[in-house]
């Protein structure tokens, strides 16, 4: 059985030089997997598992998905506006939910969270927190389109 990649290669050289019976067994193996593997050949420096695989593979199905339905497009170009008016919304009605009193407490000490200056403020925070929230999923999108696989392009058997 040759080997799969050069992180065995490494843990069979490490193993084999062990005294004892585990070293001999391991220099066993290690001479038939150096017959096995052919000279010169290039591995990769890890394998990736089963479950590595099939988590990527699901990922980037599902992303593939998003990316290319227009309806899907029109939903993430519409959600940060969306969100900032709820975010907006939500601020303005509960003072305490985008508390500015973090941020500016100066401020809100002097003119109070409850006023309409403070409720402006936490409506402007709300307004902001959610349409930079509803930017997240167009932006996973676009970083699946940058770095989506290409089809390959078939040579031309012509001669």
């Amino acid at each position: 059985m040759p080997f799969k990649s050069e992180a065995q290669r490494r843990f069979f050289y490490a193993k084999a030089s062990e005294p004892g019976e585990e070293g001999k067994a391991f220099k066993k193996h290690l001479k038939k997997m150096r017959a096995s593997t052919p000279k010169g050949a290039k591995l990769p420096e890890r394998v990736k598992t089963a479950s590595q695989d099939a988590f990527e593979f699901g990922f980037f199905a599902e992303m593939s998905k998003i990316a290319e339905d227009s309806l899907t497009d029109l939903a993430l170009f519409a959600l940060p506006g969306v969100g900032a008016v709820l975010g907006g919304t939500v601020g303005a009605l509960h003072p305490d939910a985008f508390s500015p009193k973090e941020i500016f407490p100066k401020y809100i000490k002097r003119v109070g969270l409850r006023s309409p200056q403070g409720r402006a403020m936490s409506a402007a925070l709300g307004a902001g927190t959610a349409a930079t929230l509803g930017w997240l999923p167009a932006a996973m999108r676009d970083a699946y389109r940058a770095v989506k696989p290409r089809p390959k392009k078939k040579k031309d058997r012509r001669g």
